[in-house]
Parts: C-alpha cells; sequence; structure tokens
C-alpha cells in the first residue's frame, strides 16, 4: 500500500460529530494547548465556526498589538478558507516528514514514491 492509500482510508472514516482529537478533546495543536488563549479551550468543537471563532481568540489574545494588522486579516480570511462542504473528514493532525516511517523490503534497493 501507498501512503497516499492510507490517507484516502482514513478520509473514509465517519466523522466524529466535533472537531478535536479522537479522544474527543480539543484538538491536539500547541495552539490549543501551550498558548495564552488554550486555557479557556476544554473540549472538542461542534461546529467550524466555533473552531473559527477560537483561533481567532487565541490569536488575539497571543499577538495584541503588535500583531493587529494580522490578526483583523485572519479574521477577514479564516471563516471563508476553514468553511468547509459540510462533509468533515478524518485526517492526520500533524503530517510532516519526521512523523513517517518507511520500511524497505529486504533485497529493494531504493523506494520510489507514486504521486
Amino acid at each position: 500500500m501507498t501512503l497516499r492509500t492510507y490517507f484516502h482510508q482514513l478520509r473514509q472514516l465517519q466523522h466524529p460529530g466535533y472537531f478535536g482529537s479522537i479522544a474527543g478533546g480539543p484538538p491536539l495543536d500547541d495552539m490549543f494547548s501551550v498558548t495564552q488563549g488554550a486555557h479557556e479551550v476544554k473540549i472538542s468543537f461542534a461546529t467550524e465556526d466555533e473552531l473559527t471563532e477560537c483561533i481567532i481568540r487565541i490569536r488575539v489574545t497571543e499577538t495584541g498589538e503588535r500583531m493587529a494588522h494580522k490578526t483583523r486579516y485572519q479574521q477577514h480570511i479564516l471563516p471563508t478558507v476553514l468553511r468547509g462542504d459540510s462533509s468533515p473528514v478524518f485526517t492526520h493532525n500533524d503530517f510532516q516528514r519526521k512523523n513517517v516511517m518507511v520500511h524497505s523490503p529486504m533485497g529493494r534497493q531504493s523506494l520510489s514514491t507514486t504521486q
């Protein structure tokens, strides 16, 4: 199986009815755990709007006046960018090269990726 296949399978899982961690808590991202505004985030979000509003609230708390222009931009753009088509999908929240392990079959000299 390819990595693409695994992610396709992840996206086929039924939406649990909230936006957050697999255990039902807030999303597993530093924004919701180590920032100044994170202390108020204890549970998952029922809607995309709740998630977006919380992200903006945390950004305002974190950046203050020094980055007010960026926060105003995010207040304008995030509700549009994070708006889905009412069919959320399960996904990996921290997909980075360092989080992917590849096991090469014995005797194989090279690995190839498919796109």
